[in-house]
């Protein structure tokens, strides 16, 4: 019988999550790098929560966001070819904001649009993008 991954994903969840959580409580430190800076264009992160529906059909958190450090991490869950070996490729990705699914609107607000209003408002150029 074939699997597509994201099947082969679901049935393993159990495995995967526990890998996933034993990388976040070693992961203290961001990946070699000091804080992230930004020059001219900054990109802000947020992390959308998983959906109710999402988890009702087995998914589960795969990206973790450090957020004092600007770091959002990619939890890729794979098997191998032979179906049989799991394993967990960690792939990190640095910005000069981040925020993690708990985040509220006013909190990205405060921290981003806030200070472009303001920055506008005074009559200087401000651009905003947003995206998902």
């Amino acid at each position: 019988q074939m699997y597509d991954k994201r099947t082969l994903r679901r049935q393993h969840r159990d495995v995967f999550d526990v890998a996933i959580r034993g990388w976040r409580m070693q992961h203290t430190a961001p990946g070699g790098r000091g804080p992230c800076r930004a020059h001219g264009c900054h990109v802000a992160v947020r992390v959308r929560p998983i959906f109710e529906k999402e988890v009702a059909q087995g998914e589960f958190e795969v990206v973790t966001v450090h957020e004092v450090w600007g770091e959002v991490v990619l939890h890729n869950c794979i098997l191998h070819a032979d179906l049989v070996r799991m394993s967990v490729h960690q792939q990190g990705f640095c910005f000069p904001m981040a925020w993690g699914p708990d985040a509220s609107n006013e909190e990205v607000y405060a921290a981003c649009g806030k200070p472009l209003v303001a920055h506008a408002l005074a009559g200087s150029l401000a651009t905003l993008f947003m995206f998902g």
